[in-house]
């Protein structure tokens, strides 16, 4: 994506991950390039410059033949009531923000112009002082990991995937996500020598891990325990019993 590659420098000076979620089934689209590019850059910039630690990830998705740009940040977040000042021009949603980080909140006002132009809508979601937080969901289905992105997708948790359990280590390390969602069946590396290895590395020794198996067999749920998982889920599930669990091994700071 063009838009991270030109900024990219940006967050590697700040210390910061930046990356996208584009799914596979996402088709081609048409549009003013000239006028979308310089949208996203202001968007992903924006999230750049008031992040501080943590990550910057742009998702794209289809809903209702249209396109969806989602940019999440674990910056500082805004109150509720200073929704309606950040595509205002020449304001900002804190006026205190000028001064620490610069800036005339001039760049939103013309992306929403832009945007609009498009036949397109733009918002924002965000609770003051409520970073996102972000869940690693390790599963080698394809089907059951859109369903659980779709059911995330509706709350305020970012959701990185992985494919294997070797990938899943992996990303676990580099990314420090705040909760694993770690399936038993897993190919190169299975779920429990994952658990096993996370749990024995320092980064993520205390990080929350769910156990999830489609196989509910006598002994698995002990098994996933003495591997260091912190809860288990047999599938199938409910939705309403996976956010639960979650919500319980995240909870608000």
């Amino acid at each position: 994506m063009r838009v991270l590659s030109g900024l990219r420098p940006l967050a590697t000076q700040k210390g910061l991950d930046l990356a996208s979620t584009v799914p596979d089934d996402v088709p081609l689209a048409c549009g003013d390039e000239g006028r979308i590019t310089p949208c996203l850059m202001n968007l992903v910039g924006n999230a750049l410059k008031f992040t501080q630690q943590g990550r910057v990830e742009v998702a794209v998705d289809l809903r209702n033949d249209l396109l969806h740009y989602r940019v999440v940040d674990t910056g500082p977040g805004i109150a509720q009531d200073r929704f309606e000042t950040v595509f205002t021009e020449f304001r900002q949603a804190d006026a205190t923000v000028a001064g620490q980080f610069g800036g005339t909140g001039l760049g939103l006002s013309i992306t929403k112009k832009f945007v609009e132009l498009h036949g397109g809508r733009i918002g924002v979601e965000s609770e003051l002082g409520m970073s996102a937080k972000t869940i690693l969901y390790v599963e080698d289905n394809e089907l059951n990991r859109k369903i659980v992105r779709d059911l995330l997708r509706r709350t305020s948790y970012r959701l990185i995937e992985a494919a294997d359990g070797e990938a899943g280590i992996a990303t676990a390390l580099e990314q420090r996500p705040d909760l694993i969602l770690m399936d038993l069946q897993l190919p190169k590396v299975s779920g429990l020598d994952a658990v096993r290895t996370l749990r024995s590395a320092a980064a993520t020794a205390d990080t929350p891990i769910i156990a999830i198996t489609s196989f509910a067999l006598s002994g698995d749920q002990q098994k996933a325990k003495d591997a260091g998982a912190s809860a288990y889920l047999a599938k199938p599930y409910s939705p309403f019993d996976l956010l639960s669990m979650i919500r319980s091994l995240t909870p608000e700071t």
